[in-house]
């Protein structure tokens, strides 16, 4: 009984460490990324050996199966450096909030799924949903250049899985 209790507190410990962590990263300005280096020319090689790169900065996940929600939250929780076991948990942490409801914004505006379905997916009541997306809505203007970075990491992401199936079933 007692390791139990010792395994679950351990367990509690790692998981607070995380959040504390995330909501440092959060509150430092973000630094921006070193340049990238000079791409050379844009032949069709070049162009096919992009989304390999970004396979590997996915989950373990096979890319062609993976679903857009899971795509959107990968990207989501590895832009945030948030764990998706921390969105869906219980927590109001701020910086867990916030991630939450970009997460949920973007579920939201990039698919067609209704407050409920989005609701089902993250363990979240419908109206916290429409909160959420309410209240992103509202604060666009300090979320605007994260959400469009987001976007633009998605849809790369997206366009990425569709080269992958059409390359498996063509």
């Amino acid at each position: 009984m007692v390791s139990i209790l010792e395994e679950q507190h351990r367990a509690h410990k790692e998981r607070q460490q995380r959040i504390k962590q995330a909501a440092i990263k959060l509150a430092k300005p973000p630094t921006p990324p070193p340049a990238p280096p000079p791409e050379p020319e844009t032949t069709p090689a070049a162009t096919q050996h992009k989304p390999d790169i970004l396979l590997e900065q996915t989950t373990n996940k096979p890319i062609g199966i993976t679903t857009t929600v899971n795509i959107i939250t990968d990207v989501v929780c590895s832009f945030y450096g948030v764990k998706e076991k921390d969105i869906k948990a219980n927590r109001r942490l701020n910086n867990i909030v916030k991630v939450r409801h970009v997460l949920i914004y973007l579920i939201y505006n990039l698919t067609t799924f209704s407050a409920p379905q989005i609701g089902r997916k993250l363990n979240r009541d419908p109206t916290t949903v429409g909160y959420a997306i309410h209240k992103v809505e509202g604060n666009m203007e300090a979320l605007k250049e994260e959400i469009s970075k987001l976007e633009e990491i998605i849809e790369l992401k997206i366009e990425q899985r569709k080269t992958v199936i059409s390359a498996q079933t063509g």
